[in-house]
């Protein structure tokens, strides 16, 4: 699946980018983004597009090919619920719809296998970006612990939406 950017947002995107799968060619384009911050997501991102569970996981490309962005995230075992793992656009990228187009074409692969709520940990920072797009926050989804840890460790907060309601409306499944 390719999709323009300007397809999915009006106006509010770079001309030429595309947003389509992630394959496993895919994986040393993305070893060059700065990782730090989450190391260990690397692995799981190469196993994802490699054995065949990259369903979820999309890449943003600019140019003649070159990946300007990219969006990893997994389904539950019962195909009800997907778990973003990682979204990121490239800083020189950013605010031109982008990071808008990778979470809608999630949206719309995720519509179409039945999924009813995709969600994720934002930190601070993103839940602007998220709101805009329709997510608010679901800490319910969460058992009492698993709150706290992720509120008083990972200092985020749980964010998403519900798309077997009309509207895809936030809040818990």
């Amino acid at each position: 699946m390719a999709t323009e950017v300007g397809d999915i947002e009006q106006g509010a995107s770079p001309r030429g980018v595309r947003v389509r799968a992630l394959t496993p060619a895919d994986f040393m384009a993305l070893c060059r983004y700065d990782w730090s911050p989450l190391v260990s997501e690397r692995d799981t991102v190469y196993l994802f597009i490699t054995q065949d569970h990259a369903r979820y996981c999309f890449a943003a490309e600019a140019g003649r090919g070159k990946t300007i962005g990219y969006l990893v995230a997994a389904g539950s075992p019962d195909g009800k619920a997907v778990f973003v793992l990682h979204v990121h656009v490239r800083s020189k990228y950013r605010r031109r719809g982008v990071g808008s187009a990778l979470v809608r074409a999630l949206e719309e692969s995720a519509c179409s296998a039945g999924v009813e709520v995709i969600w994720f940990l934002a930190r601070d920072q993103a839940t602007d970006f998220y709101s805009r797009l329709g997510y608010g926050p679901m800490d319910d989804l969460l058992h009492p612990e698993a709150q706290r840890y992720v509120r008083d460790w990972k200092r985020t907060g749980v964010m998403g939406k519900r798309l077997d309601s009309p509207g895809g409306g936030e809040g818990p499944p």
